[in-house]
């Protein structure tokens, strides 16, 4: 059978098990802190979600001759557009991304870039309305204008891009992300059936959770949502942007000086508001990966990035320095068919 039939016929345990993965995030960041922010919530999907999602699709596709690897990378800080005379916008805090590959060839890639708001009760309030300090990131996404890098690191900074067609596509799309005490395992054991923490909507004025999380993300392994994209020398329109994240994030060290670290290797401290980049790898049992080709060097072991532990020599060591810019965070979902 094809990785596109496997993953059809196990359509049912990926949705309800995915689901579970982002609840268990989304309840990790209200038991690190009391009052979680959007970053917080991001950092969880990503440094708690990479590791799962590898456990969950590995084993479900076990015996199938596919493998898979994760990547989730954390950045506090996201990259900037700046297009026109107002003020510069978030480019968007996580990139999604699969790539999936077949006997050591690619065959397909695909990308979902959100931007994340907090919306409390948005299911039951009649959806989240943009705000008018958000008007500019809105028009980002439903006209995609000529932008240029801003603030979002030197090898970026100053660069323009275009999106065609400068229309809404399902590449780029909001996060909403509810913070109600519902999700928070100090308070609820367990959410109500009709409650989820995180959707997914198209970019309008007015953003409703309807399509959760969990199914963006199957639709992104299965083709049916997101937007492709193509290979690193293929750098045009929106090939290049998400290579552009995808690089800009997987390469960098990071700076928090509060807590006396610099140009550090990609370490966690113990809070999601104590670190500005995290990474966590989690490789399959064959088959290369796209983040190896980045850094130029194998990863021989999984490895997951918290507390003081470093990375293995030789994989995300000398990494160029952080000068506290904008980079995205990343979720990249790599499988690959023997």
């Amino acid at each position: 059978m094809t990785y596109l039939s496997q993953i059809y016929n196990h359509r049912l345990p990926i949705l309800v098990n995915t689901e579970q993965i982002i609840l268990e995030c989304i309840q990790e960041a209200h038991r690190r802190t009391s009052r979680p922010e959007e970053p917080d919530f991001v950092a969880m999907l990503t440094m708690e979600g990479a590791p799962k999602l590898q456990a969950l699709i590995s084993g479900i596709l076990a015996g199938t001759g596919i493998s898979c690897t994760t990547t989730g990378v954390f950045c506090h800080q996201t990259p900037k557009a700046k297009f026109g005379t107002d003020k510069p916008c978030e480019l968007g805090d996580i990139l999604l991304a699969h790539i999936h590959s077949k006997g050591g060839k690619v065959q397909n890639r695909n990308s979902l870039l959100l931007q994340a708001k907090m919306a409390k009760d948005a299911d039951l309030s009649g959806g989240y309305t943009i705000q008018p300090k958000d008007q500019h990131q809105l028009k980002l996404y439903r006209e995609w204008p000529q932008f240029e890098y801003y603030r979002s690191g030197p090898e970026l900074n100053g660069k323009k891009r275009t999106v065609f067609p400068g229309a809404p596509h399902p590449g780029a799309q909001y996060l909403l992300i509810d913070p109600s005490d519902y999700f928070n395992p100090n308070e609820f054991d367990y959410p109500p059936p009709s409650q989820y923490p995180c959707g997914v909507w198209m970019p309008e004025p007015v953003v409703y959770p309807y399509w959760r999380l969990s199914e963006a993300i199957f639709g992104l392994l299965s083709l049916s949502s997101g937007r492709p994209f193509g290979a690193q020398d293929e750098l045009c329109g929106w090939t290049q942007i998400v290579w552009d994240l995808l690089r800009s994030s997987l390469t960098k060290s990071f700076n928090r000086r509060n807590i006396g670290v610099k140009d550090e290797d990609r370490v966690a401290g113990t809070r999601p508001d104590e670190l500005m980049t995290y990474c966590t790898f989690s490789k399959g049992r064959f088959g290369s990966s796209v983040v190896e080709d980045i850094l130029g060097t194998p990863i021989q072991d999984s490895l997951s990035l918290d507390g003081n532990n470093f990375p293995p020599e030789g994989s995300f060591r000398n990494m160029p320095g952080s000068d506290d810019e904008g980079y995205a965070s990343v979720l990249l979902i790599e499988t690959n068919e023997e």
